[in-house]
């Protein structure tokens, strides 16, 4: 869980390799993105500082980087929520992706469109657990408490 800023910085440095992105943003880069703007990288961004402000205490920052991640997630077809997935995330393709927020997955996974992981039914308290290192499939359905390591 990202409780301060060191282990914040930390977290977006392990996505950020996952994804492939470089490290240093020059003037070209820069210009690029705001004509092929990455969307994969703006969500996992956003979706980190909800996490960070939402474990510190940060109230009023945590409503607005929600706010901003919902309106995101509504826009890629992601439904994923804060603290379900250790450093390193890497979201291949944006569209239909749903995480239960009582799923807790590990550093580097790596997700394809169509992945549903979540509990058996609604009011159930028992969702997955993936470990480290876990790579999940186009049109997987991960339901119910099941654990890979």
């Amino acid at each position: 869980m990202l409780r301060n800023r060191q282990a914040y910085l930390e977290c977006l440095e392990a996505d950020r390799l996952a994804l492939s992105l470089p490290k240093h943003r020059g003037l070209v880069l820069r210009a690029r993105r705001v004509f092929f703007p990455d969307h994969t990288w703006d969500f996992v961004r956003l979706l980190r500082l909800a996490e960070y402000h939402h474990n510190s205490g940060h109230h009023l920052r945590y409503l607005m980087a929600q706010y901003r991640l919902s309106r995101l997630s509504v826009k890629l077809g992601l439904n994923i929520e804060i603290n379900c997935f250790g450093p390193g995330l890497d979201i291949a393709h944006i569209g239909g992706i749903t995480v239960s927020p009582l799923a807790k997955i590990g550093r580097n996974c790596k997700i394809y469109p169509g992945v549903t992981i979540g509990t058996a039914r609604t009011g159930d308290t028992r969702a997955p657990r993936l470990g480290d290192n876990v790579h999940i499939g186009a049109g997987a359905a991960i339901i119910g408490d099941i654990d890979i390591a």
